[in-house]
């Protein structure tokens, strides 16, 4: 699928701007360097390395990037942006099928889970497989805690 993305650049650098969510999507969330930039829900990945892990992360998806390109001749507001963080984007919900604070009924790994920037949306994952009859949790991949767990059928723990 063709996607268009927009190239801005000023005399001395630029940056392509990318949604977070994408990023999410394509794996590489966690490769992008701190000399990119983000404003809410987009980052701006440098041209001299994110740029290309990006376009190879695209092309192996299947996707094709359409890139339209805007330039200035004064310095780009992009660069007073916030630096990027990976840790900035990730909640981790994990749903099992056994207790995870007893391992009783533990088989090898998690049942089902989704890596989301937005700790709300990890969190509302977690409470639908909770109603589905799955134990599951929310984690912080900054710091590995747990945001919340919860039982099967509802109820936070």
């Amino acid at each position: 699928m063709k996607k268009v993305f927009h190239f801005y650049a000023d005399p001395g650098h630029g940056w392509l701007a990318v949604k977070k969510q994408y990023l999410v999507k394509l794996g590489i969330a966690e490769q992008i360097t701190r000399y990119s930039y983000r404003r809410g829900g987009t980052v701006y990945l440098e041209e001299d390395c994110d740029l290309s892990r990006f376009l190879d992360a695209v092309k192996k998806y299947g996707d094709e990037a359409d890139i339209k390109s805007h330039h200035t001749d004064r310095r780009s507001r992009i660069r007073s942006y916030e630096s990027y963080s990976s840790e900035s984007i990730c909640f981790l919900a994990v749903a099992t099928v056994h207790d995870p604070r007893t391992n009783a009924g533990m088989n090898d790994s998690a049942a089902m889970q989704v890596s989301s920037y937005s700790r709300a949306a990890a969190i509302h994952q977690a409470e639908c497989w909770s109603r589905n009859g799955y134990w599951s949790a929310v984690y912080d991949k900054a710091t590995g805690e747990a945001v919340c767990d919860y039982s099967p059928k509802g109820g936070i723990q």
